[in-house]
């Protein structure tokens, strides 16, 4: 079955999207990645989801506006990603715009912008979407959601594996050994602290807008690491 996904992390750089191909066992199932695309959001876009995400007040109409733009761009990128629509379905997580964590006063809440309906009308494909909210509702974190996937595709070996994700926010997946006492132990995954989120806009201060990101680590490697 082919499966196209689509992704924007909190760093709102973009739509990453990838058409992935799996056999076999879906609790482990061989996969081969066919076709990736990285689609850049514009500039605007990308500053408004930002500020969005720190607090800025927007009114129904533009919040409808924002989120039907998201929802195009990321029909735009699944059509470069997979142009002959051979996707049976895609898994689409929405632009995160709040996300909170449950402590022991409150709940825990979570907000991906997406119209998936609407998507799915355009690419006239089933998407799955809303990844987080039923994790949230029965009192987990809703996220990170990406170490159930690294303990199938990656799977585990003769040893405890740590797998660390820099996306907008880092997070680590520590996926215990296939063999001895501790193969009984659960996937586990929580974030980390932030990441990509931080990087790019203090590479965007530092080069007075020119850059957005820190490609291949270029600046990073002019630096000495301290201990």
């Amino acid at each position: 079955m082919r499966v196209l996904g689509l992704m924007s992390g909190t760093s709102a750089d973009g739509i990453d999207a990838v058409l992935v191909e799996f056999k076999g066992d879906p609790c482990k199932p061989n996969w081969k990645i066919l076709n990736s695309v990285s689609f850049e959001y514009p500039f605007s876009t990308r500053q408004q989801i930002l500020q969005v995400g720190q607090g800025l007040k927007m009114n129904s109409k533009d919040w409808l506006k924002l989120s039907e733009e998201i929802t195009e761009l990321n029909a735009q990128a699944a059509i470069a990603c997979d142009s002959e629509s051979t996707a049976k379905l895609i898994g689409c997580h929405g632009q995160t715009v709040c996300h909170r964590s449950p402590t022991n006063s409150h709940r825990g809440a979570t907000l991906q912008i997406l119209q998936g309906q609407l998507l799915a009308n355009i690419l006239n494909r089933t998407v799955i979407y809303d990844f987080r909210s039923k994790d949230i509702a029965l009192g987990g974190h809703g996220a990170p959601l990406v170490p159930l996937v690294d303990e199938s595709l990656i799977g585990r070996i003769y040893g405890w594996r740590g797998i660390l994700n820099l996306g907008g926010i880092a997070n680590l997946t520590i996926i215990p050994p296939k063999s001895g006492f501790d193969k009984k132990s659960f996937c586990l995954g929580w974030d980390c602290g932030p990441a990509n989120s931080l990087i790019d806009l203090a590479i965007e201060e530092s080069s007075n807008s020119l850059l957005r990101f820190d490609e291949n680590g270029k600046m990073a490697s002019m630096g000495s690491p301290k201990m």
